[in-house]
């Protein structure tokens, strides 16, 4: 409103066509809803421009001297003095704009009627068609090498020459050699499957086991 009808920005106005507008109590003002509320707009900016004509002090309240003095110069209030009993309905001898609105649409100037909302059709959520997975691209096999070339891979691999492979000299050694076989997981398993005497080592003679 600020940004397209500057003139219109009064927020006592736009709070009043706001509810007004929300028949279902959402909270928010719907696209079938929203020509209903640039009416409620004007209706409730032309009652703000007589409730503000009114108020002398800017207290945004109107007592019954300011009403009557100003309904003064409207005809169609006949009697301002009743007219202000009715709207200050606690008889706080004050009366605030939802109240001043509230008589005016009931006594003088009906508000716009907004059309009822329909309810909206159910929404049957559809079930999300699920994205075919990609094809794996098959790993390439360890050709295991012969005994002997086992062993000679043992002994490039065992740098301190005491017989035992750790994890650490495996994992190192994988990444080396067999670069796509590099997968922890993988390499975790297979140590732990080759090492059936549990001291933590791969031994020379289970290195062959280790590869397969």
């Amino acid at each position: 409103v600020l940004a397209t009808w500057p003139e219109f920005n009064n927020k006592p106005a736009i709070m009043r066509a706001y509810k007004a507008t929300d028949t279902n109590g959402n909270g928010f003002v719907e696209k079938n809803e929203f020509m209903f509320f640039l009416q409620f707009l004007s209706y409730y900016n032309n009652l703000w421009d007589s409730f503000s004509d009114f108020d002398s002090d800017d207290d945004r309240r109107l007592s019954k001297e300011e009403f009557v003095a100003g309904a003064a110069t409207l005809e169609e209030i006949e009697n301002p003095e009743k007219a202000f009993d009715e709207m200050d309905a606690n008889g706080g001898g004050l009366v605030l704009f939802d109240e001043f609105c509230t008589w005016m649409a009931d006594k003088k100037y009906p508000a716009p009627k907004g059309a009822e909302p329909k309810a909206a059709a159910p929404v049957v959520p559809q079930k999300e068609k699920e994205a075919p997975k990609p094809k794996r691209t098959p790993r390439k096999k360890i050709d295991v090498p012969s005994e002997e070339e086992c062993m000679d891979i043992f002994a490039m691999i065992d740098m301190n020459g005491n017989g035992l492979l750790s994890l650490a000299e495996l994992d190192k050694a994988v990444l080396a050699t067999w670069p796509e076989f590099n997968n922890k997981p993988a390499i975790m398993r297979a140590y732990k499957a080759t090492d059936t005497n549990g001291n933590g080592f791969v031994e020379k003679n289970e290195f062959m086991f280790f590869l397969q």
